[in-house]
């Protein structure tokens, strides 16, 4: 058995798992939209911008996808299988997943505001908020101490999935608690809820309405932003994720909503000026505070340099201070980014490229 090696064999899965990926993106991108946009010469001219840069021949439905829904043509569209399986794990070391972990939010993020936590489930064992081992019925006390609390799984929570609103009011809390805990395998953290503040709480009340900001810790130590988005939630919606049926618009970086915003491309990508049900358009949203929204950014971004390519999730306390609720250490989405506010690496996009496909 000498000179044997798994390295083929692990190659070699790698190839499938990227190809499976490769093709649910692409189906998901093709059910949503509605026909060929792009003209011969736009079409050349992403192929080969991505032939010259990367060396892959691209199929430009992404690029086909964007302009239909943006009206808008830019060769450095990312497309999103290139994004998954060869960008986000060049600058982001996905082996060291573990540090994403929300349980442990308390401690990598020491000093960053962000929404109290109640109680924590870490490999089966329950601690209160002061980090003490409790058991059941300390639990439940905790529970009962609490108007209204969420649950949020530590691990893979995108598009609101395994985050849970539980209220003493309109719930039997306890029992409502351990039957969701019973369906969840993971660590778990229970948290408060935040009071959001009253610029957000005006576009929709019932969700916490996050500022998503895409960051690169580059290698000089340097942080750039390369996109802001507002996630907003609808009508009597607890989360805001684009992929559970909320809206996004592109925010400027004097706080300034865009003039149009967008469903995510797994609710059609489409294009709207209003939001759906408040009826506030997205050009009269100003978001107070961006000089310390991205200020937060910038200063939690040097805690996790084995993840530089990270987009966090910030909410605005009703005091105007920036609320750390998520950080996606990988697999941040991007299809809402470049929808908002185009190519998502603007005109690092060649250079960025170049970088990751010549390693």
């Amino acid at each position: 058995m000498s000179g044997f090696s798994l390295a083929p064999i692990r190659k070699l899965f790698k190839k499938r798992r990227m190809a499976k990926l490769a093709k649910r993106l692409n189906n998901q991108v093709k059910d949503n939209t509605n026909g060929n946009v792009l003209t011969p010469e736009e079409r050349d001219e992403a192929i080969r911008f991505y032939r010259e840069t990367t060396g892959m021949k691209i199929d430009p439905i992404y690029h086909n996808y964007q302009k239909e829904k943006t009206g808008k043509f830019y060769k450095e569209y990312i497309p999103d299988d290139l994004f998954y399986n060869y960008i986000d794990p060049y600058f982001n070391r996905i082996k060291e997943r573990s540090l994403d972990n929300k349980c442990y939010y308390d401690l990598l993020f020491a000093g960053f505001a962000m929404p109290k936590s109640y109680l924590k489930r870490l490999n089966g064992i329950w601690f209160d908020g002061e980090e003490h081992a409790i058991d059941k019925e300390a639990v439940n006390a905790v529970l009962l101490s609490h108007p209204a609390v969420f649950i949020k799984k530590a691990f893979n929570t995108g598009g609101g999935k395994g985050v849970f609103y539980l209220s003493n009011e309109s719930d039997d809390i306890v029992s409502r608690f351990w039957e969701i805990i019973g369906r969840i395998d993971e660590d778990v953290v229970i948290q408060e809820p935040l009071k959001q503040h009253a610029a957000l709480s005006r576009v929709n009340e019932s969700s916490v309405n996050t500022i998503r900001v895409l960051s690169m810790l580059r290698p000089d130590g340097s942080i750039k932003i390369y996109s802001v988005v507002l996630r907003m939630g609808m009508a009597g919606k607890k989360v805001d994720n684009a992929s559970s049926g909320g809206i996004t618009c592109g925010v400027n970086l004097d706080g300034h909503c865009k003039e149009a915003g967008y469903y995510s491309y797994v609710n059609g990508g489409k294009r709207l000026l209003n939001h759906p049900t408040s009826g506030m358009p997205f050009k009269d949203i100003f978001i107070p505070n961006m000089d310390k929204i991205i200020a937060f950014v910038e200063k939690a971004a040097v805690r996790i340099p084995h993840f530089r390519l990270v987009s966090w999730d910030i909410a605005l306390r009703d005091d105007g201070e920036p609320v750390l609720i998520e950080a996606n250490f990988y697999d941040g989405e991007i299809d809402f980014h470049q929808l908002n506010n185009g190519p998502l690496f603007k005109e690092d996009t060649e250079a960025i490229l170049r970088e990751v496909f010549s390693k």
